[in-house]
């Protein structure tokens, strides 16, 4: 099925290149430590039919490859600890003919000729830039995949209307260039914000840190990843300012940095307010808040939380994220929901380890109150 999810047309900008095939069964590796990037290529990618995996890390992606063989594999540049260009080398020579069949697709925000040859010569075959555009990943994908793995589309998708998008109004978003890179509806842009919104958290606290400590090396991968996550959403001043800092990190402008460090976090820190509060004035009201919700019995409580402890422990996330989502439709103590909520949370950054604690912890807390 053909889709004809345009990027938003504006006055002077003409429709894009749309996707005219599928590659059923292709197996396809996304990398990036990023989430919020992860979910948006990833979003892009699964109307092609792919057999999609995720990597948040170098390390992770060289174990997945040694034991899958992945058609076509998309790598982050720079990520911490183990960058882009490193990976794909111990991919190349260390994963047998897994490494080197796989077509090596660079995830960069950089651009030009000189980066193209910098990618060709460390065992990539090509890029694409960052926030991914819909027409450009789709001549990519044409360019790299053999003919014999694409299906011609044979029937056209009505396309997604933009009303809602039209509606929304936060400070510091711009919804027409997320439509850019965005193929879902309105409640999925909204799960991306949210996602955004609970990373921000955690990532305000991390630059913070690192400002502190002047470890201006993980600040400038941080910004970076930034930059890219904030276009993805369409906040494309923040997006703007993390490019600034992070080129003043990569040429040692420690000066700059110091300089405009404060409003960066203060605009970051500003902008994740402006969106928990558009997702708290305009998503369903939370789920089993209210009176006229069933309560469960403690001993059910605790063998549900129990099975979707167990499912994580198997590493079935996804079947713990149904679990949790289906305990907080009932009625529940206000400590038992924020402890679910906080897990909830965490599942949805990807943190499992830190989830499957929470879970640990909230279980025993059970288990003593039943006594």
């Amino acid at each position: 099925m053909v889709s004809r999810r345009n990027a938003r047309p504006g006055p002077d900008r003409e429709v894009e290149y749309l996707r005219t095939f599928v590659a059923a069964g292709l197996k396809v590796l996304v990398v990036d430590d990023n989430m919020i990037n992860r979910m948006v290529a990833v979003g892009l990618l699964e109307d092609y039919g792919f057999e999609l995996t995720e990597a948040a890390s170098g390390p992770e992606a060289i174990e997945l490859s040694r034991g899958t063989k992945f058609d076509l594999i998309f790598m982050d540049h720079m990520m911490p600890e183990m960058d882009g260009i490193e990976t794909a080398g111990i991919i190349r020579t260390e994963c047998g003919e897994n490494g080197r069949d796989a077509v090596i697709i660079a995830l960069t925000a950089d651009s030009g000729e000189d980066v193209r040859e910098k990618f060709l010569k460390n065992g990539f075959q090509d890029y694409i830039t960052k926030p991914l555009d819909r027409g450009s990943l789709d001549r990519l994908l044409d360019q790299w995949i053999p003919d014999s793995r694409k299906q011609k589309c044979q029937e056209a998708a009505d396309e997604p209307e933009d009303a809602d998008f039209d509606s929304i109004r936060i400070e510091g978003i711009d919804t027409a260039e997320a439509r850019k890179h965005h193929t879902g509806g309105l409640k999925d842009y909204q799960e991306l914000l949210r996602l955004y919104s609970m990373d921000g958290k955690r990532k305000l606290r991390l630059l913070r840190e690192l400002l502190e400590k002047r470890d201006y090396h993980t600040y400038e991968i941080e910004v970076h990843g930034l930059k890219s996550a904030s276009a993805n959403v369409g906040a494309m001043e923040l997006s703007a300012q993390a490019r600034d800092h992070e080129a003043a990190a990569g040429r040692g402008d420690e000066a700059y940095i110091g300089e405009h460090a404060q409003k960066l976090l203060s605009d970051y820190e500003a902008l994740v307010q402006e969106i928990g509060r558009y997702l708290d004035g305009n998503e369903a009201a939370p789920e089993g808040e209210g009176t006229d919700r069933e309560s469960l019995e403690s001993g059910v409580l605790l063998q549900k939380v129990g099975e979707a402890l167990e499912v994580l422990e198997n590493f079935r996330r996804g079947e713990c994220v149904e679990l949790i989502g289906g305990i907080l439709e009932y009625g529940l103590d206000s400590q038992v929901r924020a402890r679910l909520k906080e897990i909830q949370e965490q599942l949805g950054m990807y943190e499992d380890d830190a989830a499957e604690e929470l879970l640990r912890q909230l279980l025993e807390w059970l288990k003593k109150e039943e006594q």
